[in-house]
């Protein structure tokens, strides 16, 4: 695989998430963050159970791979995927009363991580 000089170079990176500069995955972390904060928070609101559950999986896939590349803050980054667990098992649960607070609360960690 032929990476460019503009992308990290330092180790494998998965074909289609390939490591970006810093400034760059920053970017695609926090617009990651932000649908936390939008899409996840519409659905669960609205109590659409699977929706909520897909588009806090599809946040995820880019965000742990971004925080983890971004990030040199294991315990704010254990403690980001800890709470997203929770929300993950308050919206299989449908559990609103626990999902709503959940989802501010990984929203805030996670804008925090990419300030």
């Amino acid at each position: 695989m032929n990476i460019n000089e503009s992308t990290r170079s330092d180790g494998a990176s998965r074909f289609f998430l390939q490591k970006l500069t810093t400034e760059q995955t920053k970017k695609r972390g926090a617009e990651a963050a932000s649908r936390l904060s939008g899409e996840v928070t519409q659905y669960v609101g609205k109590k659409y159970w699977t929706q909520a559950g897909n588009a806090l999986r599809r946040a995820m896939y880019t965000l742990r791979f971004d925080v983890n590349n971004y990030s040199d803050n294991a315990a704010a980054n254990k403690d980001l995927f800890k709470t997203i667990e929770k929300l993950d098992f308050a919206i299989r649960s449908k559990d609103l009363d626990a999902a709503a607070p959940l989802v501010a609360e990984a929203s805030a960690k996670a804008n925090a991580i990419f300030k």
